[in-house]
């Protein structure tokens, strides 16, 4: 091919064309630890404050002490160890549909992050992608998740549920008018979170049908029932008490599909090689996604923050819970 050909090729291309987003052609970001005056102001400190210490070694061989030169060498000693930032959290948060795993995927350079259609949400849990730095000898891809312990299931979760969605049911029995929208949405939530862990132990029946079989809250048998079920949910995945579980791979997209259930409302899900007839997900804190990127070999943590803008007040409450964690903040507007 000519140099002509080329060049009428270049004339041919559409100005407006925006080209590939290429994560390992972008430049680094302009952080005072990559400025060369960096590293050199911290060697010269170094140098100043061994020469102290030298001083000081030399004045307590010859005898020379006191509480002024005792506090000197014990402050240059512990502070002559720079310790920086291990990790700066960025999340991504915005209402559903509004294409934050895409912006993540981009970001990344892979499709790690599930992508929806049509503003279907695609996860409940906060998933955090992090810099690989587990054994390469143990999968290409790697992931994990972690649980919240067994205590935090039963008294903070499912017992909260269950009490939201029986005093909320009592009201709307005795006096419609005195339960408000949010009163509404609170008592949704809950039942749609004791569905997602517990539908199908009662099935055929439905699992609002079950609940409502007390009269009261205390010693109740429907409550009692899903703590005994919650137990044996959480030991089915953390019997040793061991919370996070490793996941590996050699594919993103078989990856993708281990963590499903542990993310977001799955049918057809699969652990280990078993149908998982329910989504154990209300009961995950957070998933962690190990990765190689340049971004995330710079310290970031990018976390994909689901639930900021949802109907479920419970995911509401967590998402803005785990913000406040967060150093910065990606809102994306669709």
């Amino acid at each position: 091919m000519s140099d002509s050909d080329d060049e009428d090729r270049d004339e041919e291309k559409d100005p407006s064309e925006v080209p590939a987003y290429d994560p390992a052609q972008q430049p680094r970001p302009k952080l005072p630890i990559y400025h060369p005056g960096f590293l050199q102001t911290e060697e010269d400190v170094q140098k100043i404050l061994g020469v102290f210490v030298e001083f000081l070694r030399v004045a307590k061989d010859r005898g020379v002490v006191g509480e002024e030169a005792t506090y000197l060498w014990n402050e240059i000693i512990k502070n002559r160890v720079v310790h920086y930032q291990t990790e700066i959290r960025i999340a991504v948060t915005g209402d559903t549909g509004s294409a934050k795993s895409a912006l993540i995927n981009s970001l990344l350079g892979e499709d790690l992050s599930l992508e929806g259609g049509n503003g279907v949400a695609v996860t409940s849990v906060v998933t955090e992608f992090r810099k690989k730095t587990l054994s390469t000898d143990i999968g290409a891809v790697q992931a994990g998740v972690q649980f919240y312990c067994l205590e935090y299931c039963t008294d903070d979760l499912v017992t909260n549920w269950f009490r939201v969605w029986f005093d909320t049911k009592q009201k709307l029995i005795h006096d419609e008018d005195s339960v408000d929208d949010e009163d509404r949405a609170r008592k949704d939530a809950a039942l749609s979170c004791l569905e997602q862990l517990f539908a199908s132990c009662v099935a055929p029946d439905t699992l609002e049908d079950f609940v409502s079989s007390g009269k009261t809250l205390k010693g109740n048998a429907a409550l009692g029932k899903l703590l005994q079920w919650t137990a044996e949910i959480h030991g089915q995945f953390v019997p040793d008490g061991e919370l996070f579980i490793p996941f590996t791979s050699s594919t993103h997209k078989d990856m993708r599909e281990q963590l499903r259930a542990f993310q977001q409302q799955a049918i057809n899900a699969r652990h280990q090689g078993k149908t998982l007839p329910f989504s154990p997900w209300p009961f995950v804190e957070v998933v962690r996604y190990y990765h190689d990127s340049l971004l995330l070999q710079d310290g970031i943590c990018l976390a994909y923050v689901a639930g900021a803008k949802d109907m479920n007040i419970f995911r509401v409450t967590t998402a803005n819970a785990y913000l406040q964690q967060c150093e910065m903040t990606i809102a994306v507007v669709a």
